[in-house]
């Protein structure tokens, strides 16, 4: 249950829970992680004194297939996560080009902002690499940041 003297806070796009990490040392707590890759999820569960959360059994979650209302049911003051970033990296560019917004994996920022919408959070973090900023002539920011701009929000 969460402490009510902390801010609590939702994982989206977890990885290995680096910002979970540095944020529970903050005050953070984390009422509930989502991540879909089983590996992360063990790195998670191996970790969870230091994540600032008492989540039971941190489980593999494909947020394409998950609302919001069925992943927590309580308030929450902040989302932090990291939408996938191959398709704006430049690894992704030295792979043979950009793939931005046409690849699955850079539109999964929608979810994340589907998330957002539910919860409304005081504010939240969204983690990207810097060629996010120039994919497909800086259009697929642009994208982002209206997406977030539609639900109430800013990016800065």
């Amino acid at each position: 249950m969460p402490y009510k003297n902390k801010a609590i806070a939702l994982s989206l796009f977890s990885g290995i829970g680096g910002f979970e990490i540095g944020m529970a040392k903050c005050g953070f707590e984390f009422a509930k992680t989502l991540e879909w890759d089983e590996k992360c999820c063990e790195t998670l569960n191996a970790n969870k004194r230091n994540l600032g959360t008492d989540e039971d059994n941190i489980r593999p979650i494909d947020i394409t297939k998950l609302n919001p209302k069925d992943f927590y049911d309580g308030e929450v003051d902040y989302i932090v996560g990291g939408p996938p970033c191959q398709s704006f990296s430049a690894a992704g560019r030295r792979a043979g080009g950009v793939a931005g917004t046409s690849d699955m994996r850079g539109i999964l920022f929608e979810y994340y902002c589907k998330y957002v919408n539910y919860f409304k959070p005081k504010a939240f973090v969204f983690e990207n690499v810097r060629g996010i900023l120039s994919a497909n002539k800086g259009k697929d920011f642009e994208l982002i940041t209206e997406s977030f701009r539609n639900v109430g929000y800013r990016l800065y």
